[in-house]
């Protein structure tokens, strides 16, 4: 009942803690309203999930809302879901866990923890291959793809890519198809591999026009296939071509700028680099300036500080070293701000090729390079061992899987022996209990057979006695009182002087007869108190019983002294604790020689009974019963009771009896 109670308490709390955290998640959403879109829909998912009980349903609900989460980029609520989720038993639940993974990896991809996104987006890889769920390890494999371009590890990232083509043709997921092709020809074109981004850009525009229903993607393909294909002409300096694709992409201006503002502000970009590069400095520097203005109102500092070094760039070509250099500054202090490395690694680059500040901003160059290239061997390595530590923890979880399944043989074989062993053992200790109680009953049988042989002699003592005593008053008493009574007679006949003499002479033996019968009152009283029980007798036949029955060896010693005078009740006493000793060596003790010894030391006799066993257990409850009764015997006789005993040594039982002469 007190174990209930304490469970219930527990449970109590634990729902309570649960019901807090879920009113502290609406009270961050609360206090953020005004930067998290769609929040009547999440605080709506918020308290369904507080309603729910069933654990699997609670959590896929949690992961639904972290979805969410991610997608409207609140990172702070993410982050108190997944501190949620990861202590749930998310992991009982494979399809579930499979897909939390992913939406792990992508917080961690957007909190820029790019080393723990790969590391989830690979642990999802690995869980998607094992319950063979082709869809989420799709976006597995996708996203840890992306990291990896992001990272320049352009060849394992085209492996992945490719794979995920493959997988996206055999189950129809069109999504992935289009934007794997896609960053196919992005990477191709980081490798100079121009061609190939060119197939990989048509063959994404050609997918889109095919399947565009089943896409349903609410952003401008036509535009962003446009400026993709746009940029890969520009880095093969067809400039015109280019710009002739980045103008048929702004063809519906206001619905670009309405729709995609950035997208906008890259084309117009695009086109003054392509201008710059004509030589057409006019519609350069008048599509610098959109641009510009465009990412400083979306504060895309990376795309401004390009936009930016371009314009220094234009205005060297003028020579307008002022303007330039102002401008150049200004691209270096804007790359910081957007914390892009590689962007203010290529303007510093840019401003080394312009003459500016060369000294200072080589060896910021230098330092950034090898800063960039230690991050990006660092993660490479990080990636690498992720992936190599998951193949040899793959490989050591068969293994162990293995071992695990042996073990589990090898415990189930124990078990099993030790059942088999426990149930022979527990037989022989019942055959041994059973034969135990066998040679108890039959030595209680001897006993109580030497009870009754003794109860037999008493039976015929009793009556030699009596007949003893009834020849001694018929031969002595019988005879004498007829004597008397013929003399008497023969007075009443005859009345002379002689014969009252000798009346009277009989009348004096009269006494004699008085004398005689209470002798023989006397004697019957003896015999009915000291004759009745044979105590060394007895005490040898019950030595005789326990040796033929247990087979141990027993000795009695005796001092040379009439054992048979004493009471009746002394010798009873001796002999049932005599019979409990012995009973408590064969049970308890374990004993292979007793000794019993009787003394007689001036007016006190003393009975020892001495083992060689493991010695008593006086905590033992049936030991203990024999030690009380064997108290209890003594008492009855006005002993004192001495019990000395070892752990294996044996045990003494000394019995001190007082007798009176």
């Amino acid at each position: 009942m007190r174990y209930l109670l304490s469970l219930l308490v527990l449970l109590l709390f634990v729902s309570c803690e649960e019901k807090d955290s879920y009113s502290e998640l609406l009270g961050i959403i609360n206090s953020n309203e005004k930067s998290i879109n769609n929040v009547k829909q999440i605080k709506s998912l918020i308290i369904k999930i507080d309603s729910v009980k069933q654990d699997s349903s609670r959590i896929s609900l949690l992961n639904s809302l972290l979805t969410k989460t991610n997608k409207f980029d609140y990172k702070h609520i993410s982050f108190e879901i997944i501190k949620k989720i990861d202590k749930s038993s998310v992991d009982r639940y494979d399809k579930i866990y499979a897909n939390y993974l992913i939406n792990k990896a992508l917080y961690f991809r957007k909190t820029e923890n790019l080393d723990s996104s790969f590391f989830y987006y690979n642990e999802a890889k690995k869980k998607n291959e094992n319950i063979k769920n082709i869809k989420f390890l799709i976006s597995s494999l996708y996203g840890m793809a992306e990291l990896e371009s992001k990272f320049n590890n352009y060849v394992t990232s085209e492996i992945k890519l490719k794979r995920v083509i493959n997988l996206s043709t055999i189950n129809n997921n069109y999504k992935y198809y289009y934007i794997s092709c896609i960053a196919l020809g992005n990477n191709y074109m980081s490798k100079g591999d121009y061609y190939l981004s060119l197939y990989y850009h048509k063959k994404a525009h050609e997918y889109y026009l095919k399947n565009k229903e089943k896409l349903d993607f609410n952003f401008l393909h036509r535009e962003v296939f446009l400026n993709n294909i746009g940029n890969v002409y520009k880095h093969l300096t067809k400039y015109e071509v280019a710009i002739d694709l980045f103008n048929k992409a702004l063809r519906n201006k206001s619905v670009i700028i309405q729709k995609d503002y950035e997208l906008y502000g890259i084309l117009i970009s695009n086109l003054g680099h392509c201008y710059l590069n004509l030589k057409n400095y006019n519609q350069a520097i008048k599509h610098f300036r959109i641009a510009e203005t465009v990412f400083r109102k979306l504060k895309n500092y990376e795309e401004l500080s390009l936009v930016l070094i371009q314009q220094s760039e234009l205005y060297k070509k003028l020579k307008n070293k002022k303007v330039s250099d102002f401008k150049g500054v200004n691209a270096l202090k804007y790359s910081r701000l957007a914390k892009a490395l590689k962007c203010e690694l290529f303007i510093l680059e840019k401003l080394i090729q312009l003459e500016y500040n060369t000294k200072a901003n080589t060896i910021n160059y230098i330092n950034l390079r090898n800063k960039i290239d230690k991050i990006e061997d660092k993660s490479r390595n990080i990636f690498y061992k992720i992936q190599l530590e998951t193949n040899q923890i793959t490989q050591a979880k068969e293994k162990a899987e293995n071992q695990r399944n042996q073990v589990v043989w090898a415990i189930g074989i124990l078990l099993f022996v030790s059942a088999f062993l426990f149930i022979i053992y527990r037989n022989r200790l019942m055959n041994s209990k059973m034969e135990f109680q066998q040679k108890h009953q039959k030595s209680n049988e001897r006993i109580h057979e030497l009870i009754v042989q003794n109860q037999a002699l008493e039976v015929e003592v009793r009556q030699k006695e009596q007949r003893r005593i009834a020849m001694e008053i018929h031969d002595g008493v019988l005879n004498q009182l007829a004597s008397i009574r013929f003399k008497l007679f023969k007075l009443e006949l005859n009345q002379e002087a002689q014969t009252i003499k000798e009346a009277l002479q009989n009348v004096n033996s009269i006494q004699n007869i008085e004398v005689e019968l209470r002798n023989l009152t006397h004697d019957l009283h003896a015999q009915s108190s000291n004759d009745r029980i044979l105590l060394i007798p007895i005490i040898q036949q019950l030595i005789h019983v326990h040796q033929e029955i247990y087979n141990i060896q027993i000795e009695l010693q005796k001092d040379n002294w009439d054992w048979e005078q004493l009471s009746a009740e002394i010798k009873m006493g001796f002999t049932r604790i005599i019979q409990e000793a012995l009973h408590n060596v064969v049970k308890h003790a374990k004993a292979t020689q007793v000794l019993i010894q009787l003394q007689y030391e001036s007016n006190n006799i003393i009975l020892r009974i001495k083992d060689n066993g493991q010695g008593l257990d006086f905590s033992s409850s049936t030991s203990g019963i024999g030690l009380a009764n064997i108290h209890l015997r003594a008492e009855q006789i006005q002993s004192k009771v001495k019990i000395t005993s070892k752990r294996n040594q044996g045990t003494e039982i000394q019995i001190n009896t007082p007798v009176f002469s």
